[in-house]
C-alpha cells in the first residue's frame, strides 16, 4: 500500500507527553479523551481512515508501540525531520506530514514493520524501566550484531536507546555517510579528550563518546580493541579511540539500517570485518539467528 495514495484519507496522530492530538478526514485536530484503544477500535471514526500516520520519534515511542499493536488500519512511520523543531506546535507537526518526501530506506513513509515496533518497544522500555526485560532486547533489529560481538547488555541498551532509529541521522544526499550519527553522539575531535575522561551523562556529547568507547571496549569480541592498539602505534591514544569508536558505531548502524529497510542484502560482512574469517562467522551467526526466530515464531513474543 503506497503511504501517498492514502495520505489525505489517513489518520494523524502525535504525542505531546501524555497527550495524544489527532486530526484526519471529518476530524479537525483534538485531543483524544477517551484511551488510543477505544478511540481506534470502538470510535465511530467517519470516513473510515484508510491508515494511521505517526511520525517515528521518541516522544512517540509508547504510541507508536501501542498503535502497532491495536489498530485495526495500517500504520505508516516516518523518521523524524531534523527541521522541525522538538516542541513545535501539534499543529505545526500534522501539518508538515504530508511534506515527508524522501523514500521508504531514509526514513520516509512506509507500513510500520515488526522491526520498528521492536526498536520503539525497547526505548518505551528503557526509558520507563532502565533495564529492559531480555525478550526485548533479543527482539531488537539490531540484536544479532550485538550478541555476536558480545556487547554489555545494559550498556547495548543504553546505546540503541540513544539512537532509537538509525533512519533519524540519514544524509539526504549522501545515504551512506554517518556524519550525522557521529556527530550526535560526539565523535568528533573536539571531544576526544573528555570522552576519554568517562563522563557518565549520556545527555552530553562526550558522556554519549564514552559510552561507545567504553562498549567495544569491554566487548567478548577483541577485533576493535587490536585495531585500537595497532592505530595507537601511528596516531596515538585520542586519535586511535576516535578512529575505532566511529568505525564501530558504522558497522551497528550499517547493520541495523538494512534490517529495518527489509534489504539485510545491504549489508555485506565482508566490507565490515578485519578478515573474511570473521565475515563469514557473522553470516553464519546471523543465518543461525534468522533461524532460530523462525522456530519460535518471533524472537520476544
Amino acid at each position: 500500500m503506497s503511504a501517498n495514495l492514502c495520505f489525505r484519507e489517513g489518520l494523524r496522530l502525535h504525542a505531546v507527553g501524555a497527550t495524544i492530538w489527532a486530526q484526519g478526514p471529518g476530524l479537525p485536530l483534538t485531543s483524544l479523551r477517551v484511551p488510543l484503544h477505544d478511540f481506534l477500535i470502538l470510535g465511530t471514526l467517519r470516513p473510515v481512515p484508510t491508515g494511521v500516520f505517526i511520525y517515528g520519534t521518541a516522544a512517540n515511542a509508547d504510541l507508536i508501540a501501542m498503535t502497532t499493536r491495536s489498530s485495526p488500519y495500517p500504520v505508516f512511520i516516518a523518521a523524524y525531520p531534523t527541521t522541525l523543531p522538538q516542541q513545535a506546535h501539534p499543529r505545526g507537526v500534522m501539518d508538515s506530514m504530508e511534506l515527508c518526501h524522501q523514500p521508504p530506506q531514509q526514513g520516509g513513509w512506509h507500513i510500520a514493520q515488526d522491526a520498528d515496533r521492536r526498536m520503539y518497544e525497547l526505548y518505551a522500555r528503557h526509558d520507563l524501566l532502565k533495564i529492559p526485560e531480555a525478550q526485548y532486547c533479543r527482539a531488537h533489529p539490531a540484536w544479532p550484531l550485538c550478541h555476536f560481538l558480545g556487547l554489555n547488555t545494559d550498556l547495548a541498551v543504553d546505546l540503541l536507546s540513544l539512537i532509537v532509529d538509525p533512519r533519524w541521522f540519514v544524509h539526504p544526499a549522501q545515504p551512506n555517510r554517518v556524519t550525522r550519527l557521529n556527530n550526535y553522539l560526539g565523535l568528533l575531535p573536539r571531544y576526544a579528550e573528555a570522552a576519554l575522561k568517562g563522563p557518565s551523562n549520556t545527555t552530553s556529547k562526550a558522556g554519549r563518546a564514552h559510552l561507545v568507547k567504553t562498549l567495544w571496549g569491554m566487548a567478548g569480541d577483541p577485533e576493535f580493541r587490536h585495531r585500537h592498539k595497532e592505530l595507537m602505534q601511528h596516531m596515538g591514544l585520542q586519535a586511535a579511540t576516535l578512529k575505532v569508536s566511529q568505525k564501530f558505531v558504522q558497522l551497528v548502524w550499517q547493520f541495523w539500517r538494512s534490517r529495518v529497510s527489509q534489504h539485510p542484502e545491504a549489508f555485506v560482512p565482508e566490507y565490515c570485518f578485519a578478515t573474511v574469517e570473521r565475515a563469514n562467522a557473522f553470516r553464519e551467526h546471523a543465518l543461525a539467528w534468522q533461524d532460530m526466530e523462525n522456530l519460535s515464531g518471533k524472537v520476544g513474543e
